[in-house]
């Protein structure tokens, strides 16, 4: 899916669910009671301003925010995207660890069908995130924003929603094993990658392979739709049927 046309989806259907928890408030209590998430006793659904996770925030006496995913197909989304420089500082990253990367980004940019992280890397690679995964998938699903607590994923196909604790959705993560796809695309379990942004647009002056091209920033890209489905079966959730 195009990042504008999952964007513009994605302001729609918060205004959508704006409006429909607005009106269904005791769904939405009986919902976070239900996950283990406590609310204020009285609140309102706002668009939050100056987040960068949170897509929804209840707010009352404490705010309780909200990141939604909306999806139509089992397609990824872009969960994050940053420098590698960020990734290096926030993990206190090993010079050997970002070469790599940076290396495999480039090549990337120089060639779209080479593979990104060579076998002869991807043992220690695979350490790396593994002995990392847990600040890793905090900043990719919260950030610095702690009072974010819930994740939903709208399936627009059937209108289905579904609330997972967002704790639950990282602890989840953290047992899944790190592999790689053929092409050397970075995968935690089934359902998130690591990869090079890409995205070389005619607009941007500088050449792709220059490391501060905006396609040369790390992504990770989640499936919302398959985990949705998988975690039902094995996580506490609430589902909704939205009209």
């Amino acid at each position: 899916m195009g990042g504008t046309k999952e964007a513009r989806q994605g302001i729609e259907a918060e205004r959508k669910l704006i409006e429909y928890f607005s009106n269904n408030k005791n769904a939405l209590a009986s919902c976070a009671q239900k996950l283990n998430i406590k609310l204020p006793n009285s609140f309102i659904v706002v668009k939050p301003s100056n987040r960068v996770k949170c897509d929804l925030m209840i707010k009352g006496e404490f705010t309780i925010c909200i990141s939604v995913k909306t999806v139509t197909d089992a397609s990824f989304h872009q969960l994050d995207r940053r420098w590698l420089s960020d990734w290096q500082k926030i993990l206190n990253m090993p010079e050997d660890i970002y070469e790599v990367l940076l290396d495999s980004i480039l090549r990337k940019a120089k060639d779209p069908k080479a593979v990104f992280i060579l076998p002869k890397d991807r043992d220690k690679i695979s350490k790396f995130i593994k002995d990392n995964l847990s600040v890793i998938l905090k900043e990719i699903f919260i950030r610095d924003e702690d009072d974010l607590k819930i994740l939903i994923i709208w399936n627009k196909r059937n209108n289905v929603l579904c609330m997972f604790n967002i704790q639950d959705v990282i602890s989840f993560f953290i047992k899944q094993p790190i592999s790689f796809s053929n092409e050397g695309i970075i995968k935690i379990g089934k359902y998130i990658t690591i990869q090079r942004k890409g995205g070389n647009g005619s607009r941007i002056k500088k050449p792709k392979t220059d490391p501060t091209h905006p396609g040369n920033q790390l992504q990770f890209k989640f499936k919302p739709l398959e985990f949705m489905n998988e975690a039902r079966k094995s996580m506490i959730n609430c589902c909704l049927s939205i009209t």
